[in-house]
């Protein structure tokens, strides 16, 4: 598994984002480093879900940019696909329900980390499986467990293959107390060896943001902001390529 390289940055500049013709936020801004954990605020539909998969490159932004990069050795800036480097876990976890718990992280183990052996891929695949309390249910088909052991596992799928940026959309829902501590043990594990979290949650993960982003400081200032046409602007957009096919999200 390749590691997560030695300093990792994202800036995202000036993002405007809308739902339903809508605009939810406008000018937002921030910049993250390698070991430290961003929590986004906000009431229900204020845009926290939109903004991480706007993040995620899932569609793109109404304005504004978003640049994850990495230092070289010469010390210069070297930029980083979004969706290859980045890890999405949504409310969905992105597992087949009708496969067993093993066969749907040796999916993700092979989709993450191809270049595993066999042999070492069955080993991994049982590391993980103990990593989160849940090797008794490798056999188990998906659809079968309780919501806190399915966010368990769509949990683990964060550890298969070494991507340096994690979205995670309200994580520890479902979790138990004991889940909710594994989790954050996870997360700063992650952060310890230069990862970086964004995480949009009503919950408290356990461990301190370095960044809060509140939504509500980034609504439409004026009633000319409120709604975006784009149909009137001469704008449309196109879901239907893009780097979602290669975000790690399964429907």
């Amino acid at each position: 598994m390749a590691a997560i390289p030695q300093y990792v940055q994202i800036k995202a500049d000036g993002l405007q984002a809308s739902r339903g013709g809508k605009i939810l936020f406008s000018r937002l801004s921030f910049r993250l480093q390698s070991g430290q954990m961003a929590v986004i605020n906000g009431a229900n539909g204020a845009g926290k879900s939109t903004l991480l998969r706007l993040i995620a490159g899932l569609y793109p932004p109404l304005a504004g940019t978003v640049c994850l990069s990495a230092e070289t050795a010469d010390n210069s800036a070297a930029a980083l696909p979004l969706p290859a480097f980045s890890h999405y876990l949504s409310d969905k976890n992105a597992m087949k329900p009708q496969l067993s718990v093993r066969d749907n992280l040796r999916f993700w183990q092979r989709f993450f980390a191809p270049d595993y052996k066999r042999e070492a891929e069955q080993q991994a695949l049982q590391r993980l499986l103990a990593r989160v309390s849940m090797a008794a249910y490798a056999d188990f088909p998906f659809a079968a467990l309780s919501t806190g052991q399915k966010r368990r596992i769509g949990m683990s799928r964060l550890l298969t293959g070494a991507r340096p940026l994690w979205l995670l959309d309200e994580p520890t829902s479902g979790l138990d107390k004991a889940g909710t501590a594994l989790f954050s043990r996870i997360c700063r594990e992650h952060l310890a060896g230069g990862g970086l979290i964004i995480a949009a949650t009503h919950m408290p993960l356990g461990l301190p943001a370095d960044i809060s982003l509140d939504l509500t400081d980034y609504r439409p200032q004026t009633a000319a902001e409120q709604f975006y046409d784009p149909l009137a602007a001469g704008q449309t957009a196109d879901y239907s390529s893009g780097p979602a096919a290669n975000s790690g999200e399964r429907r």
